[in-house]
């Protein structure tokens, strides 16, 4: 009986803790892993989906374009859809900081990564307008 309890003492601790640096990291990849799923099943029948995307250069190697998925930004590299507008793609390349566009984009599966290791999707845009939103509306 003694030796039971020294067992149960001995695995009945409480669960080792993250340092809060550690646990944001965790919360913010389930999320935006949750975010990719709902976006793969939302896109699986029709294979586009409506949403808003926004111009977000971030200062290394990694694509300056960000989707909205499930109510997470999502960093994307964005090309123009088989049936896109001619005008698309420069007006894409002549975004400005910050803003946001609503678009239909083709949620690919295809996943790149960059030198350091940052992993993205590639978004067929269909269309595309500015938004004038505040991005983080709606959060």
């Amino acid at each position: 009986m003694v030796m039971a309890c020294g067992l149960y003492a001995a695995c009945g601790g409480p669960a080792p803790q993250l340092d809060p640096g550690s646990a944001a990291l965790g919360s913010v990849s389930a999320r935006v892993h949750r975010a990719a799923t709902r976006a793969d099943e939302a896109s699986s029948t029709t294979g586009s989906l409506a949403t808003r995307i926004r111009f977000n250069p971030a200062p290394c190697e990694c694509p300056p374009w960000e989707v909205e998925l499930g109510g997470a930004w999502m960093r994307c590299a964005l090309v123009p859809g088989r049936g896109a507008a001619e005008d698309l793609g420069p007006a894409l390349q002549a975004a400005a900081a910050g803003s946001v566009w609503r678009a239909v984009v083709g949620v690919g599966r295809s996943v790149a990564e960059s030198e350091t290791g940052w992993r993205y999707r590639t978004l067929e845009v269909e269309s595309a307008e500015p938004d004038g939103a505040d991005p983080d509306q709606g959060r």
